[in-house]
């Protein structure tokens, strides 16, 4: 007869448990317990996206300051722990958490939150990425399946992924969103829409577009720019701010073009059958209105252009 004893203990970060194994009253081999246990512990304390958010006060102070740079007693310290977040990710599997941190409102601004992924490399903690990821619509969390050099790739927010470049984590370029399954997102969640569209579309200069009709998102009320109608086919073109651009008709809508510069689309105007957008991208050979993009209303041709920054990053 076997007999397991768990008894479970949650500090945070060390979130685990303990167990003794009995099996006719002898104790099982070691390594079936390890195996048993590394399985239960696993499952206990990361949900199904792998990231798990943990008590602020259980990061080491040492991890924060490789992202603060004023230590305990100072403001920064103080602000993590009134304000502050952290989640705890086993990146590369080897039992051992790193942490994805956000200092709180003094790292928050007009481009977002701003997180940070720490490690701790022997005895000291090192930042393991290329500089602070902004998440500006809210985190969307998820370790990836795929693995380099050991390494997940990680989910971060809507369309903030990143992956191990052999020291540290980089964003995605084009051929890494294409790559991704379809099957990973849901096609009638607005928040899903932007990277959907990268799957299909990242990199590719001329498109023949299909669009995807969801529900119409609760986003859209911060349009700022449009309505813009066009009447022939009953569909009002709006731009979010620091979003994207979508067709609504009938409380239905679809996602025409992600965020493609810092401000999103600035303008949106018709021009015969054209819809063109602009915007105001953020590169020293680019004009303060460029255009952005271009949609064939009747071929359903969508052309973007050089100046264009998709997928956005502030990386």
């Amino acid at each position: 007869m076997l007999k397991v004893k768990v008894s479970f203990k949650s500090s945070g970060l060390f979130a685990g448990f303990e167990a003794s194994i009995v099996s006719h009253g002898q104790a099982l081999p070691e390594s079936l317990v390890a195996t048993l246990l590394s399985f239960l512990a696993s499952s206990a304390a990361f949900p199904a996206d792998g990231f798990h958010e943990i008590n602020r006060s259980k990061v080491p102070p040492e991890a924060l300051a490789q992202i603060c740079n004023d230590f305990e007693g100072h403001p920064c310290w103080k602000e993590f722990l009134k304000n502050g977040k952290a989640f705890a990710i086993d990146a590369n599997d080897d039992g051992r958490n790193e942490f994805l941190i956000h200092i709180g409102f003094q790292d928050t601004g007009s481009g977002g939150d701003g997180y940070a992924l720490v490690q701790k490399q022997g005895s000291h903690w090192k930042e393991i990425d290329d500089g602070y990821c902004l998440i500006y619509w809210g985190l969307r969390l998820k370790k990836l399946d795929k693995v380099r050099f050991g390494y997940h790739d990680l989910r971060l927010g809507r369309t903030q992924f990143v992956k191990w470049a052999g020291t540290k984590y980089v964003s995605y370029e084009p051929a890494d969103y294409r790559a991704l399954s379809p099957s990973l997102f849901d096609p009638n969640d607005p928040g899903d829409s932007e990277i959907l569209w990268l799957i299909h579309n990242a990199g590719v200069g001329h498109i023949a577009f299909e669009p995807h009709w969801i529900s119409q998102p609760r986003d859209l009320r911060y349009a700022w720019i449009g309505p813009v109608r066009d009447a022939s086919q009953q569909i009002d073109w709006l731009g979010v701010g620091k979003g994207g651009v979508w067709g609504i008709r009938n409380k239905r809508a679809f996602l025409l073009l992600p965020r493609a510069s810092y401000l999103g689309a600035t303008d949106i105007q018709l021009d015969g059958d054209w819809l063109v957008i602009y915007g105001d991208p953020w590169c020293a050979h680019c004009a303060s209105h460029s255009e952005l993009a271009r949609y064939q209303l009747r071929s359903h041709e969508l052309v973007i252009a050089s100046t264009s920054q998709i997928p956005f990053s502030e990386n």
